[in-house]
């Protein structure tokens, strides 16, 4: 008798409490998120790459990341994040910041003098340029047999960002490229 009693007690409450959810729910004002305006460029082909991006999609990061040695673990983990990049830019000066399974913070100054980063371990000298619509990072590598061109193109709305990575290696093997896109969380 005390076993149907207190299923009958426990379904009561989660009923009352998936109620209670689903009319607070509905009684929330609806987040409104104000119209993004983007900086003008201070001069012809200068693009301001402030705000917030997370990645929603990756092509050919699995056979990106195998190219230059990744463990397969280590892949298949990198694949499955969804990374998020802040980008701080005044000037000539950039922050990028990136938080996921790899963290990192580095700060350029575009067209200035190479700056040493490292990824797991790896060591490269870093030079930042602008492009049309974005920045190019060209990665030269201290210790490995290749280096690295990244590309950061921000669509014209400034809703989202290409990121396109090129490793080139220094022997015969042919270059590899992936492709992630990123949406504006800001």
């Amino acid at each position: 008798l005390l076993v149907p009693i207190y299923s009958i007690a426990v379904c009561f409450y989660l009923v009352s409490k998936l109620w209670t959810r689903m009319v607070e729910t509905k009684r929330r004002p609806k987040k409104v998120h104000p119209p993004i305006i983007l900086a003008p460029r201070q001069e012809e082909g200068k693009v301001n790459m402030n705000g917030s991006f997370k990645l929603t999609k990756n092509d050919n990061f699995d056979g990106f990341l195998a190219a230059q040695g990744i463990p397969w673990a280590l892949r298949r983990a990198a694949d499955q994040a969804r990374p998020t990049h802040f980008f701080r830019h005044e000037g000539d000066i950039i922050t990028i910041k990136i938080t996921g399974i790899i963290e990192s913070q580095t700060t350029y100054v575009i067209g200035g003098p190479p700056k040493e980063t490292c990824i797991r371990g790896r060591v490269f000298l870093d030079t930042l340029e602008y492009i049309d619509d974005g920045i190019c990072s060209r990665k030269k590598a201290v210790s490995e047999d290749y280096d690295l061109v990244v590309t950061r193109v921000l669509a014209e709305d400034g809703m989202s960002l290409t990121m396109t990575s090129k490793a080139v290696f220094h022997d015969e093997r042919d270059d590899i490229v992936c492709i992630q896109l990123f949406q504006r969380i800001d």
